[in-house]
């Protein structure tokens, strides 16, 4: 029996090799089996299956077929309802199925195929499986990528859409980048879409500031890991626009009244400080400084300055209160002068002192004949009648730039000095040099100067030397150092009657350095001998007593750390030296010396220990008092902004010398108060030592008002009016009878104007220069263009109206319109933006671009034209049915073309299957 039954299912598996997926009823007169079991579609594809069926009776059969979809899907091409089969007959019906752009991927769908027998009413189902692929593709584009915005009109919307083309829900981050404030957050915008679904976005503009012509919106869309970047621009088109708010020049101004020491009465003193600034045009500028400054009247301290000061390009006067240093210190009322040339500029000044009877003239010299050398020449006259000397120096440098990291510097000076109390003149000079180098694996620094006794000025008679060579392999540097500082200067004595050479002694340094680096840290060692030789004056002039000399070895470790939000800086030295007093008797003393500093974000802090002498007079006060030095500093400092208008500064600094001086804490504390609205700043300091209660604080202020002061009677700029009308008679010029160009956009360097009724528009407090009228954004006055057709040149010398003629013209109209498939599967193109090309029989072009709709018109001369669109828009899957019109305007006003965006029609390849 059971070998019956296994030989029954072998035979109906052969007639019915698909027997697991049909659902049969009755006594199967016929089958029905799908050409693939199972298959794998694309989203938005056609697929391609066949389904046979056979009659397996003797007789004929009239069988009614369904075929089942899922939900959105259809087919290319219904199967016919009823099908006729003979007996034993086979027929193969081809499905072209086509799925839904809303279905999700990764999914498994089923298409069903039910057939019935109507004359015996037997049914027969049977199905294959499909998996769609799972695909994550979208878009976005605007509406619109230029959008313009009348002074008249609401503030406008912009429109994006976001398109998932693919097969799965998908989540969009949109943020938007502009100086506009905007209806939707800057960040953090979401929206989820659907398989197939898209979303129109559409963005309010909420307000602008009043002069703002133009922005961009930059628009970033963010979804799985694909990011498109769309850019919106916006024109905000006015009738007049106010270039600048002031039409007149304006001195900006500021005074700054203060107290110092306000609760100490006897110290306290008071200052007023007035600066004002006139820009002027060709980048010239006026400015004038007047600053008192005055203790109370038992101290009797007054000052005051003034400076008037003009400064153009190539040249600059200032008339008043003069500082400067060259080798002395000047200070006076007198003036300054200097003129600019394109390789030379040359300075001269003259000062009356203030601090003695004489006066100052000095001059200076830059010249740089090429890329590589430069030449700077400084020289002064002093004359001092209130100790009887005169002196002058002249003194040249030349620096030689031998290569971007390389520089060599030389320096040579002569001077000669007439002291009328001794009654003879004497001879200076000065000479140095100084060479950096840094190459890949080394490192120079030299520097040398020497100043002869007589040479004047504060480095008299001084002579120093500093050397450093560093021999570096990436990380690591190894190498050696050395100065060398000593001073013979000749003073004057006795009343300036007579002088003395003088020997002020000398301190030098040498040894040898290595550092490396980790990261952002770096490590410097240093490790040498030192020497130090002071000599002192005696009672007898011209006496001098030789000091004890001290030397001894140093080494030092220092250690750097900087980064954004913190530095950090420690350096730590360490002495061994051994004083010489009179060569009979000799001190070993040790020297310890701890810095620290750094910074956290806003709190810094510096530590400073000092065990031992370290400077050459701690060592007399360690030889005379047997006291060893002992100091200590520890300071902490924190700076705070709740916001740009408030700042405030907290510090705390303790000091202490053990067995000299007591410690004081002094607590100090700084605000800064803006007020925008009144143009003020006002700033307030304290300080305290905590330690003594008797001792009174010291409190300090001042008040900054900012103004900006018109200055009368002087017109920094001008008005221009343009007005557009319709020139019927051809004299190019306007008569009352003539319309006026209304709502016209035109472009005046860089700002875009649209005319009102009048066909007037204006930009008024502008500068006086060329402007170019551009007419190409006039995009509504169809049969009337431009005599001057493009472009014109105004040259504004004053307040004018100019007036610009418009004159009849041939127009050709037209629009691109879609025509699309009835199985269309494309993205449409956008139809704003696509230019539309005139070319007449000699060549000359006419362009145009189109409206969001698709429409353009073209003013233009008489004659024979080829209009022609840009097909490269068209893409893959459009064509245009016709690219081109030929048109003559020569007895015609217009003509009208329509440009037809045709979509493709899809090959369909249907497979036979015996």
């Amino acid at each position: 029996m059971w070998r019956t039954l296994l030989t029954v299912f072998t035979i109906l598996c052969i007639l019915n090799p698909v027997i697991g997926q049909e659902e049969i009823s009755g006594s199967q007169r016929f089958s029905a089996r799908f050409l693939e079991d199972s298959t794998v579609f694309e989203i938005g594809k056609f697929g391609f299956n066949s389904v046979t069926i056979t009659n397996n009776s003797q007789e004929e059969l009239h069988l009614r077929m369904q075929v089942v979809l899922p939900e959105g899907w259809d087919l290319l091409r219904d199967p016919s309802d009823i099908i006729h089969l003979r007996a034993f007959e086979q027929r193969i019906v081809p499905l072209r199925v086509r799925t839904s752009h809303t279905s999700y991927g990764g999914k498994k769908y089923f298409i069903r195929a039910s057939l019935e027998d109507l004359s015996t009413g037997e049914q027969l189902l049977t199905s294959f499986s499909i998996n769609l692929r799972d695909r994550s593709e979208w878009n976005s584009q605007l509406l619109s990528k230029h959008i313009r915005s009348r002074d008249d009109e609401l503030l406008p919307d912009f429109s994006f859409i976001i398109r998932n083309t693919g097969n799965r829900a998908q989540l969009f981050e949109f943020s938007m980048e502009s100086q506009l404030r905007l209806s939707l957050p800057s960040e953090g915008n979401q929206l989820i879409l659907k398989p197939g679904q898209d979303s129109l976005i559409t963005v309010g503009i909420r307000s602008r500031n009043l002069n703002q012509d133009n922005d961009k919106i930059i628009i970033n869309i963010n979804s799985r890991n694909k990011i498109i970047t769309l850019e919106q621009n916006v024109s905000f088109i006015a009738n007049e626009v106010t270039v600048n708010e002031k039409n007149r020049y304006l001195a900006t101004s500021s005074i700054t009244i203060g107290a110092i020491n306000l609760l100490k009465p006897i110290y306290t003193s008071n200052y007023v400080d007035f600066k004002t600034e006139v820009s002027l045009p060709e980048d010239r500028s006026l400015k004038l400084r007047m600053r008192t400054f005055m203790v109370n009247d038992v101290v009797n301290i007054y000052n005051s300055n003034y400076l008037l000061q003009y400064e153009g390009k190539k040249m600059a006067l200032s008339l008043g209160t003069i500082s400067d240093y060259m080798y002395t210190q000047i200070n006076g009322y007198g003036f300054r002068a200097r003129v600019r040339k394109t390789k030379q500029q040359t300075e001269i000044f003259g000062v009356k002192s203030i601090w003695y009877n004489g006066f100052n003239a000095g001059i200076r010299q830059d010249f740089r004949p090429g890329k590589k050398v430069d030449f700077h020449l400084e020289g002064l006259y002093q004359n001092n009648n209130d100790i009887g000397i005169d002196y002058g120096f002249l003194i040249q440098n030349v620096n030689f730039k031998i290569d971007p990291k390389t520089e060599l510097k030389i320096k040579a000076g002569y001077s000669q000095e007439m002291s009328a109390g001794i009654g003879k003149s004497f001879g200076g000079y000065t000479a140095g040099y100084s060479f950096r180098t840094q190459k890949k694996y080394y490192s120079i620094n030299s520097y040398f100067n020497k100043s002869s006794g007589w040479f004047p000025g504060m480095g008299r008679g001084l002579e120093s030397h500093s050397h450093n060579l560093m021999f570096r392999n990436k990380k690591v540097g190894i190498g050696a150092y050395g100065f060398l500082l000593s001073r013979s200067p000749n003073v004057y004595i006795n009343n300036f009657t007579n002088y003395l050479e003088y020997d002020n002694g000398k301190t030098y340094e040498y040894g040898l350095q290595s550092s490396f680096s980790f990261r952002k840290s770096v490590f410097t060692f240093m490790g040498g001998l030192n020497y130090m030789d002071q000599k002192g004056q005696g009672v007898r002039i011209g006496e001098t007593i030789r000091n004890p000399f001290i030397n001894g070895s140093k080494f030092s470790v220092d250690y750097k750390l900087n980064s954004r939000n913190y530095a950090q800086q420690f350096n730590i030295k360490y002495g061994l030296s051994e004083l010489d007093n009179t060569n009979l008797e000799t001190f070993d003393f040790e020297s310890l010396n701890i810095q620290a500093n750094g910074r956290i974000k806003s709190l810094g802090y510096q530590i400073r220990l000092e065990k031992g002498p370290t400077y050459f007079f701690d060592y007399l006060y360690v030889l005379n008092t047997g006291k060893n030095i002992d100091r200590q500093q520890y300071s902490i400092f924190w700076n705070s902004s709740y916001d740009k208008n408030f700042r405030f500064n907290l510090s705390a600094n303790y000091s202490e010398m053990k067995g000299a001086y007591a410690g004081t804490l002094f607590m100090n504390a700084t605000v800064n108060l803006d007020i925008p609205s009144q143009n003020l700043n006002l700033r307030v300091s304290s300080s305290a030592n905590v330690l003594n209660q008797n001792e009174i604080p010291m409190l300090s202020f001042s008040l900054i008002k900012n103004l900006d002061i018109p200055v009368p009677f002087f017109k920094k700029y001008s008005s221009l009016k343009i007005k557009l009308f319709k020139d019927k008679n051809n004299n190019k010029v306007w008569d009352r009878d003539e319309e006026p160009v209304r709502n016209a956009t035109i472009e005046v360097d860089n700002h875009l104007l649209h005319t009102n009724r009048y066909g007037e528009a204006k930009l008024t407090n502008t500068e006086r220069k060329a402007y170019r009228v551009n007419f190409n954004p006039v995009d509504n006055q169809i049969g009337w263009q431009p005599e001057k057709m493009i472009s014109d040149t105004i040259k504004l010398t004053e307040s004018k109206e100019v007036q610009f003629a418009f004159k009849t013209t041939k127009t050709v109209l037209g629009k691109i319109s879609y025509e699309e498939s009835k199985y269309s599967q494309n993205i449409r193109v956008g139809l704003n933006g696509i230019t539309i090309t005139a070319e007449n029989e000699f060549g000359e072009k006419y362009e145009i671009i189109t409206d969001t709709d698709g429409n353009f018109f073209l003013n233009i001369p008489p004659g024979k034209y080829r209009i022609t669109c840009d097909k490269s828009v068209a893409g893959d899957g459009y064509y245009f049915e016709q690219t081109s019109f030929d048109i003559d305007l020569n007895n015609k006003d217009k003509e009208v073309v329509d440009f037809v965006l045709k979509e493709k029609v899809r090959k369909i390849n249907i497979r036979k299957q015996d």
